[in-house]
């Protein structure tokens, strides 16, 4: 009786991991896939005027590697 409850219950719990582990995997991927976009939005912010400005060029730069390092806190 009892080993039948514990295969039950373990027989409900694995879906449920199974489910949550894939849940998880997903979000992961779509966290990963925003993060590309972001990366590549930095270089498009270059323009002013109707013109590509060398100066926001060089920012935009700047700010993508900061964005990939990651900013240090102390």
């Amino acid at each position: 009786m009892v080993i039948g409850a514990l295969l039950g219950l373990v027989g409900s719990l694995i879906p449920e991991l199974v489910k949550a582990y894939k849940d998880w995997s997903d979000k992961k991927h779509e966290l990963k896939m925003l993060e590309l976009q972001i990366q590549d939005e930095f270089l498009q912010w270059v323009w002013a005027g109707g013109r590509k400005l060398k100066g926001l060029v060089k920012r935009r730069k700047e700010e993508r590697e900061l964005f990939l390092e990651g900013v240090k806190l102390l």
